[in-house]
């Protein structure tokens, strides 16, 4: 999603909602929140308020929510060069929560793997 906000902004310079349009039409997995939000401007709309209230609404962690919050306030907020910037942190962020789960998963699979072991072997025995 982050990739197709940059691309967006450096291609065509496009404002938010020729973004969030763009991203419906990739059809991300996990970008669900991203229907809930309007692809054209109406008069009293606020494109960060609709934009946070689709993330609250979605069934992401609460680090995924805050980041992508986060993200949906600066989005527009600034020129190109600064909003290329912004991206770019973003997806270092991103790259850092992706790695941090990750090691959480490692460490959880590894755990409940022993568990298993251990209740089969468990069972085994009280069988015999």
């Amino acid at each position: 999603m982050l990739y197709i906000c940059e691309y967006s902004i450096k291609s065509s310079d496009e404002d938010v909602y020729g973004i969030t349009k763009r991203i419906e039409e990739a059809d991300l997995p996990g970008i669900c929140f991203i229907k809930n939000i309007p692809v054209s401007y109406k008069a009293g709309a606020n494109f960060r308020v609709d934009w946070e209230r689709a993330v609250f609404k979605s069934q992401l962690p609460y680090e995924e929510r805050n980041l992508l919050i986060e993200f949906g306030s600066v989005l527009g907020t600034s020129d190109t060069e600064r909003q290329l910037r912004t991206i770019s942190a973003f997806i270092d962020e991103v790259h850092t929560l992706y790695e941090q789960r990750r090691f959480e998963y490692m460490k959880k699979s590894k755990l409940y793997r022993t568990l298993g072991m251990l209740a089969g072997i468990m069972i085994g025995i009280i069988i015999i």
